[in-house]
């Protein structure tokens, strides 16, 4: 529609409208392409001298010319034009068809009427303070335990994938040079055959019989009240015999310092 607005007064090759790509609506301008070479006074003169009409195009870009007459410091002019010149290496003119680029503002609604004006009052919300903005940071800080979980499962994830990515890679250095890398893994070692539960090395047989005889003397030792009433016994009998025994060698070193003159 708009082409053909452009077409009543001059032949016209093509009509672009400028969309912004964040919002997908118009910008407001175009580019006019003509089909025949202007000079920039003849485009200036065929552009003062433009008349639409007759068209759903022509009557709204008549009413957008008639709107930015009445308030021609809210808006800008209707339509500005540049025209690109191409010269060749002689400095002429060498292409047949010369682009005249017309940046025009948005020409496809009349003004809006004011009472069809909507409008809508924000409240502007208070930051928050005190006790509010602590509770906030603290809420904000312990998402809670579903993400925590999906958060630990992530990182647990991207870590074995990067084990296994360096496992492979030192494989792959070690397989290219020919050689067998053997690593060697602490830990306990190996008792039990995993198939049929035979005893594999690592301790050996006589070693495990002396700790299990020695655990069996120190549970069984004093471990009753009798017991020990026993061996506090046998002791103090132990020891009244020693004392006695101490005497009579006593009574002995006497007997042999005595004085024998004859």
């Amino acid at each position: 529609m708009l082409k053909k607005g452009f077409e009543e007064n001059e032949p016209v090759k093509d009509v672009k409208v400028i969309m912004d790509k964040a919002t997908r609506k118009n910008k407001g301008y175009g580019f006019v392409t003509s089909k025949h070479k202007l000079s920039t006074a003849k485009a200036v003169k065929k552009e003062r001298s433009m008349k639409v009409g007759g068209s759903t195009s022509a009557s709204r870009l008549t009413c957008k010319r008639e709107a930015d007459a009445k308030a021609p410091t809210n808006s800008a002019p209707l339509l500005q034009k540049k025209i690109k010149k191409q010269k060749n290496e002689n400095g002429l003119v060498g292409a047949a068809e010369q682009e005249v680029k017309v940046k025009a503002f948005e020409t496809f609604a009349c003004p809006i009427e004011s009472h069809k004006v909507i409008e809508i009052e924000i409240a502007e919300s208070e930051p928050a303070v005190g006790m509010k903005k602590w509770l906030s940071e603290y809420h904000n800080q312990r998402p809670g335990l579903h993400v925590l979980q999906q958060r630990i499962d992530e990182f647990i994830a991207d870590f074995e994938a990067r084990e296994e990515r360096a496992r492979q890679e030192r494989e792959t250095a070690a397989a290219e040079e020919g050689w067998t890398v053997v690593t060697r893994h602490k830990g306990r070692k190996k008792t039990t055959d995993s198939e049929s539960g035979i005893t594999v090395g690592g301790i050996a047989p006589a070693a495990v019989e002396n700790k299990q005889k020695k655990k069996t003397t120190e549970t069984a030792l004093n471990f009753y009240r009798f017991q020990r009433r026993e061996a506090r016994r046998n002791e103090i009998l132990e020891l009244q015999q020693r004392f006695e025994e101490d005497k009579k060698k006593i009574v002995a070193l006497r007997a042999a310092r005595k004085f024998r003159p004859y």
